[in-house]
């Protein structure tokens, strides 16, 4: 005969407390390692509002890139490097993805973006960075032309590079870290994650990025108006 929940867990609910305890601890060991990342990388938060999803740091561009609004890159130059703030990116449901999901990620993205384009306006940092990119995987069921269309619909430009042999080894580790990141903050995202998915790169000049994202903000400076 079996025997009570309880007894096997050695008290009321001890199951389930041992697996909270379980998951509690993994993300403390996350948020440190991710911590030590982001100052090592020099990665850091923008803005305070807790549905922004985005953080950000400087970095090299990692091939020339021409934009479509005419900004062009060269390979080296400083740009802008987004990374996604894993702890206020909006869980799925135990189900999956569903339209509410979608539209508060898009709420989030759209708050992100605008709160970005103020925050790169006033900065003298940031005054003579052309443009902005982040890499992204395409997990399970995800297609090229369904990222192009929601990108796009934020400004960005979806580019597929050739990667080298050392790209794909640094992709390596960088896909481990956010199997790692969805593990502790998203864990319901793990059915549609590939561990090794199709890698991608989405741009936006700051051209693009004012002009899309800055109205209802703060007017922009002159010189952030004219084309890059």
């Amino acid at each position: 005969m079996a025997r009570p929940l309880q007894e096997a867990g050695g008290a009321p609910g001890g199951v389930f407390r041992d697996r909270r305890w379980r998951e509690d601890a993994w993300r403390q060991l996350v948020a440190s390692f991710d911590g030590v990342l982001r100052r090592y990388y020099g990665v850091y938060e923008f803005s305070s509002d807790p549905e922004c999803v985005l953080r950000l740091a400087f970095g090299r561009a990692p091939r020339d890139v021409t934009l479509a609004c005419g900004t062009r890159v060269a390979s080296g130059e400083p740009v802008g490097v987004l990374h996604f703030w894993n702890e206020h990116l909006p869980p799925f449901p135990p189900e999956g993805p569903n339209l509410q999901w979608a539209k508060v990620m898009h709420r989030c993205l759209r708050r992100s973006l605008q709160a970005l384009a103020d925050h790169v306006r006033s900065e003298p940092a940031w005054r003579g960075i052309p443009a902005f990119y982040a890499e992204m995987r395409l997990s399970r069921g995800e297609r090229t032309d369904t990222l192009l269309h929601v990108t796009q619909r934020f400004g960005f430009e979806v580019a597929r590079p050739e990667f080298t042999t050392l790209d794909r080894c640094h992709a390596l580790g960088e896909d481990l870290l956010r199997w790692g990141f969805t593990r502790a903050y998203n864990p319901a995202a793990l059915r549609r994650r590939q561990l090794f998915g199709e890698r991608r790169e989405v741009w936006i000049s700051r051209q693009s990025l004012l002009e899309h994202h800055l109205d209802g903000l703060s007017p922009a400076h002159p010189s952030d108006t004219t084309a890059d």
